[in-house]
Formats: C-alpha cells, sequence, structure tokens
C-alpha cells in the first residue's frame, strides 16, 4: 500500500532526480548497460528483417506491414492480462526468461537465413512467437524501472531509458546497411541472439536486496476491468492514452515503409535504407535527451503534449511531398525529434499518474497504446503505400494524427492528469 502523497509533494519528488544519483545506484547502471547492448542488436535485426521480408516478398509492401503485424499484434490480445502478471511476478527473474527466449527465436531465424532454407511464412511465424514474449515483457520490464530507483527519480530513469534506447536505435540501424551489403541478412540476426545474452548476464549481476519490490497483489481484488474502468475514469490520463494509441497508429508506422521509400522513391539500396534508418533514430535520440531534460525540470501538460503531437503530424505532411532523398531525410531527422520527445513526456506523465501497485497494469494499457497500436497502422500504411504510393500513405498518416492531436486538446482543455495517488485509489489488485 502507497502512502497518499500531496500534489506538490509528488511533481517536488519527481523533480528530485538527478543523472548523478540515478547512476549512482548499481542495479539501474547495469540495466542501462544490458539495453544499450541489447536495442543495438534488437535494431540490427529489425532493420535485417524488414531487408530479409521484402527480399522473399519481391519487394510488397503489403509485405512488410503484414510482417510488422505479426509481431507487434499479440500485443492487443495479451497486454490487458499481460499487467497483471506485471504486477505479480518476481520482474527480474521474468526478464531473464523472456530475453533468453527472445534471443533464441532470433538465433533460430538467423540459422535458418545461412543455410538457405528460410521462407516468407516462417518469417512471420516468428515474428508473431517473438511478438507474443514481447507483449508480456514490455509491461514487466516498465515497470521492473520503479524497482531499480528511488521513487522521486522514475521520470528520470524513464527519460534516459529512453536516451538509451535511441543511442542503440542510432547505432543499429547504420551497423545493418552496411553489413548488409557484406554479410547478408543471417549473421546480423545471429547478433541480435548474442545480445541478448548482455541482458541477462545484467539481470544476474543485478543485488536483489537493493531492488524495490512491490508485494505482490493478493488474491482477493479488483477485477482487472474495474481497475482498468478506474483509471480510464479520469478524462486527462484516459484521453492522453487515447493520443498516444493515435501516435503510434497514424504518426510512427510510417517507418513501416521506409525500405520501400528507399528503394522505390529514391532508388537506393540497402546503404539508403540504413540511412533513412539512422538518421530517423539520430533526431529520436536528440528528442529523447530533450525530454529527459524536460522531466529533470518540469512536469508536462496537455497543452505541450497536444502541441507536440500535431507538429509531428503536420511535419510528415510535409515529408511526404518532399522531391529529394536530402530533403525527405532532413525532415525525417526533424520528425524523430519531434515524435521521441513526445513519447517519453507521455511515458513518465503516466507511470507518475498511478499508484505503484496499478503500475503494472496501467503500463500494459500504454503499452497496448504504443505497440499495440503499430499492427493496426502497419497494415493500413503498407496497404495504402502499395494502392496509392508511399507518399500518399506518409501523408495521409500524418494529416489524422493532425487532426488526433487538436482534438486530445479541445477535449482536455481545462482537465488535469492525476499525479501519483490523487483520484485514483490504490488497491491490491
Amino acid at each position: 500500500m502507497t502512502a497518499p502523497r500531496s500534489g506538490a509533494g509528488a511533481a517536488a519528488t519527481a523533480r528530485g532526480g538527478s543523472l548523478r544519483a540515478l547512476f549512482g545506484q548499481r542495479n539501474y547502471r547495469l540495466f542501462a548497460f544490458g539495453q544499450v547492448v541489447s536495442i543495438t542488436g534488437t535494431w540490427i535485426q529489425r532493420i535485417a528483417q524488414d531487408w530479409l521480408v521484402l527480399h522473399l516478398s519481391g519487394g510488397n509492401a503489403v509485405a512488410l506491414g503484414t510482417a510488422a503485424a505479426m509481431q507487434w499484434g499479440p500485443t492487443l490480445v495479451l497486454s490487458l492480462w499481460a499487467g497483471d502478471v506485471a504486477d505479480r511476478v518476481t520482474r527480474r527473474r521474468f526478464l531473464m526468461f523472456s530475453g533468453s527466449v527472445l534471443g533464441g527465436l532470433s538465433l533460430l531465424c538467423g540459422v535458418l537465413v545461412l543455410t538457405g532454407a528460410i521462407q516468407l511464412w516462417q518469417v512471420l511465424v516468428l515474428c508473431l512467437l517473438a511478438g507474443a514474449v514481447s507483449a508480456v515483457e514490455t509491461p514487466v520490464r516498465a515497470a521492473f524501472t520503479s524497482e531499480m530507483v528511488e521513487p522521486g527519480q522514475v521520470a528520470t530513469a524513464v527519460a534516459v531509458n529512453s536516451v538509451v534506447f535511441n543511442v542503440a536505435r542510432v547505432t543499429g540501424p547504420a551497423v545493418a546497411g552496411a553489413l548488409i551489403s557484406v554479410l547478408g541478412t543471417g549473421p546480423l540476426f545471429v547478433v541480435d541472439a548474442v545480445s541478448f545474452g548482455a541482458v541477462v548476464l545484467a539481470l544476474l549481476r543485478m543485488r536483489p536486496g537493493e531492488l524495490r519490490v512491490s508485494a505482490v497483489p493478493s488474491r482477493r481484488t479488483k477485477s482487472l476491468r474495474e481497475s482498468y474502468r478506474e483509471v480510464l475514469r479520469h478524462p486527462g490520463l484516459g484521453a492522453l492514452i487515447t493520443l498516444v494509441f493515435c501516435l503510434s497508429a497514424m504518426g510512427t508506422s510510417f517507418v513501416t515503409i521506409l525500405a520501400v521509400v528507399a528503394t522505390q522513391v529514391f532508388q537506393r539500396g540497402a546503404g539508403g535504407f540504413g540511412l533513412l534508418s539512422s538518421v530517423l533514430a539520430a533526431g529520436a535520440l536528440g528528442g529523447a535527451v530533450a525530454a529527459t531534460r524536460y522531466t529533470l525540470r518540469h512536469r508536462p501538460g496537455t497543452r505541450l503534449l497536444a502541441a507536440i503531437a500535431c507538429l509531428l503530424g503536420l511535419g510528415e505532411v510535409v515529408m511526404g511531398q518532399l522531391p529529394t532523398f536530402w530533403t525527405f531525410t532532413a525532415m525525417l531527422l526533424c520528425c524523430g525529434f519531434v515524435a521521441q520527445m513526445f513519447l517519453p513526456l507521455a511515458n513518465s506523465t503516466v507511470q507518475l499518474s498511478v499508484p505503484a501497485g496499478q503500475r503494472g497494469r496501467v503500463m500494459a494499457l500504454y503499452g497496448i497504446a504504443v505497440v499495440g497500436a503499430y499492427p493496426v497502422g502497419s497494415l493500413a500504411i503498407g496497404w495504402l503505400a502499395e494502392a496509392a504510393g508511399p507518399r500518399v500513405a506518409i501523408v495521409a498518416g500524418g494529416a489524422a494524427l493532425a487532426v488526433a492531436a487538436v482534438a486530445y486538446g479541445l477535449v482536455t482543455r481545462g482537465a488535469e492528469i492525476p499525479r501519483g495517488n490523487e483520484g485514483l485509489e490504490e488497491t491490491d489488485g
């Protein structure tokens, strides 16, 4: 049971964490190191996977969208249940198990490619299996952050996690673009499998006694449905999660067709695709750093979040119409910056808005908004790119996001997102 805290106190605590104090905690340092290595491997694998699907499908944009939908679709089905799991399991042990499974699936795909036995349907099945594991792992990993750091450092840790993610996201595609031309895709899946070992090793070396483990909820609890209904009855929080869903479905799904943009719009090869991915990641890294600096001093409000989302949508409308590879690349950098500034701000806002005993389930709901919306958007943008062209697909997604952001701003005018235990009842379930 978490003791109630005033809104002013919660805000002060949220701003209290510093980077030095954060990295002074051994468990978090190990976690961050493992994530840099593993996420770099994951982005190498994702670029290799997109290129492999493009090759096996003969350059079909719908196949790329289908692969993304298979990988992220399980989140829609499993995340609510996974959120309950995240509040009940020993999170460190679970993350060691899930990391081992995901590494094994990447290794299997690499072996199939290297032996020449790989087929498109096999890639799709492996995407589905990896997606099912990730759907459960994501809310567990998100909730695990609060176990490694002081309560006042959660917002800072979330923002730093985004920086770590984007450092790896810059490195991974650049490495993948260079290696695909030389080695092909098979070895890159093996690299991803090995990188998961860094996560498992980091978790093994942690000191369990220093983790701030929440009490396991009793079985005599409110139903999962009642818990989510209680959270979403607050207009500010429910509307924010809805906006995150719209941003993921409409505003970031264009990443799915970057391989098509590189090859069919600008007639570039694997190197061009890798460059686009790296530039997007570089912009995202800048946005994550900006979000980190902001959360050290402020708590974002609804107007700021609405403005950032609207700016991203308008940026994509412009980007989809730019005539040259380099102007497109420059706007892609800007869009990456804006998108990744929004997501950590929204993430930390949601985490700080709920009691610790509900954090796993609410982060599962947030995970659906971020990840579960992606397959919907991926299928839609893949179909639209195939039917009307990649440029039309990008413009349409951006325009839809801008409309959603304006609607969010109107709906939340005067509404406050709850802070900590304000307005949310702390329950055992």
